[in-house]
């Protein structure tokens, strides 16, 4: 048995069970992701809540190869903080003005954007394929992990899906299995072609 966030973390590191159709999962959901790191610039909207039914935003904006924008507003502890980062450089914004931040954060921020735009997508499981799904108003192809019980009883599994007429991630979702759960994490990945990341000053 196991706590949420512990299914969580799980879910997060994992991308199980055997194919429900005739596809190799795992594989397909590398390749979209792989293909991300190939688009001009992206954004990823992280919507999250904990047990305690707190919520909080994250905004990520990508331009490869060395550039990120984000943004973390924690619903009711205003103001959001805000992060730039710009090959070795970063800086930061906690609501009182933009600031060069030190160097061992901004080399830190440096590796993840590394890791997110250029290092090879590994998922950490297999995925069932869940063929053409249906979400939020537009069919997808959607892949799914074996899903983790809770100490609670209730299953949770995260659910990828994939763009069918472009090939791109377009959801991140990890939610109890059950029709009509409201997802505990959801990350919505979009692809506007005017994202600009610049110093801030």
């Amino acid at each position: 048995m196991r706590n949420i966030q512990a299914c969580i973390a799980i879910l997060l590191l994992a991308w199980g069970g055997p194919s429900a159709l005739a596809c190799d999962g795992k594989s397909e959901v590398e390749a979209a992701f792989a293909k991300q790191q190939k688009a001009p610039a992206w954004r990823t909207v992280v919507a999250s809540q904990n047990e305690a039914g707190n919520k909080q935003e994250q905004i990520f904006e990508y331009i490869p190869p060395d550039r990120m924008y984000r943004k973390i507003l924690i619903i009711g502890q205003e103001p959001a903080v805000e992060t730039i980062a710009i090959a070795k450089w970063a800086y930061g914004n906690q609501g009182n003005g933009w600031s060069e931040l030190q160097p061992p954060m901004a080399k830190m921020l440096s590796e993840h954007i590394k890791q997110v735009v250029t290092a090879a997508p590994k998922a950490g499981a297999d995925f069932s394929c869940l063929g053409k799904t249906a979400y939020e108003g537009k069919d997808y192809l959607a892949y799914r992990t074996a899903p983790e019980k809770t100490e609670k009883g209730t299953e949770l599994a995260r659910t990828i899906y994939v763009d069918p007429e472009t090939g791109l991630p377009a959801f991140n979702v990890i939610a109890e299995t059950k029709e009509g759960a409201v997802p505990l994490l959801k990350e919505s990945y979009s692809y506007p072609t005017d994202i600009a990341i610049e110093k801030p000053f």
